[in-house]
């Protein structure tokens, strides 16, 4: 869907919503995120623990799309970054720090709707309850059809 928004003129908005405990966890997915540089596709990403230290990559570069396995050992060796460098780094992500207040969100989503919702939701069993229990609450405050989508991770 992101490669196909920048091929195409894409009249829908779409929001990926990321919950993340700390920084460092974008090292794990930072070829995934690179993919949304100049897209219309939005990634917000919460940090639950914005105290932690910011440890990112040396060598990251949001235009990095592969890395091969030597690369990936010798980039291993990180460093701390300030607020200020991460957000450099990743300018094309929105961050928002703490949790993420669910029920709040989505009842802004839904009201701000201009056609169709698709949300998808993949997490933890709790997360998942509440947010498929917090859209089902909302479906009415939404005038245009909402779909919703899940993938439980259960460990």
């Amino acid at each position: 869907m992101i490669q196909n928004s920048v091929k195409i003129e894409v009249k829908i908005e779409v929001k990926l919503i990321w919950v993340i405990r700390e920084y460092r966890i974008l090292n794990w997915f930072r070829n995934e995120l690179a993919h949304f540089k100049g897209t219309k596709c939005r990634p917000i990403v919460y940090v639950t623990r914005p105290d932690s230290p910011i440890i990112i990559n040396p060598h990251f570069s949001s235009t990095d799309t592969e890395s091969n396995e030597k690369e990936t050992r010798e980039n291993e060796k990180s460093h701390s970054m300030s607020i200020d460098e991460l957000k450099e780094a990743f300018e094309f992500i929105e961050f928002r720090t703490g949790r993420v207040d669910i029920d709040q969100l989505l009842t802004e989503e839904l009201q701000d709707s201009t056609g169709t919702v698709s949300i998808g939701v993949c997490g933890n069993p709790n997360m998942v309850d509440h947010v498929r229990y917090a859209v089902a609450e909302r479906l009415d405050a939404c005038p245009y059809r909402v779909d919703y989508f899940e993938e439980l991770q259960a460990w």
